[in-house]
């Protein structure tokens, strides 16, 4: 574990961040005071393990996942830097419902779940936020589910890089450290059938594909696809 510096410049963005979601000056203190690094496939968090932190991702970036009896993964949620991870084990049954691993190297701000929740009681406007971040979160999750669960291959597979494009990256690139094993466990499909529907998205030129690099041609056709069901 780390100290945290605030006076650090690869701190900075991250006090920003934290100072629009309303703390103070001895709150980021706190929150920021133990940090911890992991390296790239090292588990963040186990499913089912005891939730004893809230995390704040200060760099690097996150795939949470639900871990089925056949350990086959899906994943739910990429998180990129400036994100709380944990929330929905603030008040729940202090057990982590789901599993995170580092896609690269990362560093995570520990929170004792305790310490957390007496800034919440103490704060009103960082109330608000986390409940608007929540709310945001449950959200996204609700959309990947509709599309896991109702659509057919073509457009579980064009959810994914949309997905990754406006809400992750921000960008019509699709950063290589998300695999065609991560696009398969986000769109609950084998990653034969990812390789298979890339492939054809390729050829409409809906897509350029690039080694491990995927770029996005056509967005508005692979929203048309999207809604095929």
């Amino acid at each position: 574990m780390k100290t945290f510096s605030p006076d650090d410049e690869n701190n900075k963005k991250l006090v920003d961040f934290l100072k629009k979601l309303g703390l103070n000056s001895p709150e980021i203190k706190i929150v920021t005071s133990t940090e911890i690094e992991f390296k790239k496939g090292e588990n963040v968090c186990k499913q089912g393990s005891f939730a004893s932190y809230i995390m704040i991702l200060k760099e690097g970036w996150l795939k949470s996942y639900i871990e089925n009896i056949h350990f086959k993964n899906t994943i739910f949620k990429i998180t990129k830097p400036f994100s709380i991870i944990g929330l929905s084990c603030l008040y729940g049954d202090n057990h982590y419902h789901f599993g995170c691993q580092a896609l690269m190297p990362s560093k995570v701000c520990l929170v004792e779940r305790t310490v957390f929740d007496n800034i919440i009681k103490g704060n009103n406007k960082f109330a608000s936020e986390i409940i608007k971040m929540y709310s945001n979160s449950l959200q996204n999750l609700y959309d990947r589910l509709n599309s896991i669960s109702n659509k057919q291959s073509l457009s579980k597979v064009c959810d994914s890089p949309i997905y990754l494009s406006e809400k992750i990256f921000e960008s019509d690139t699709i950063s290589p450290i998300i695999t065609r094993r991560d696009i398969a466990e986000l769109s609950g499909l084998a990653t034969e059938n990812i390789v298979r529907v890339l492939a054809e998205l390729k050829t409409a030129n809906a897509i350029a594909v690039d080694k491990k690099e995927i770029a996005i041609l056509d967005m508005d056709m692979l929203k048309r696809f999207s809604c095929f069901g």
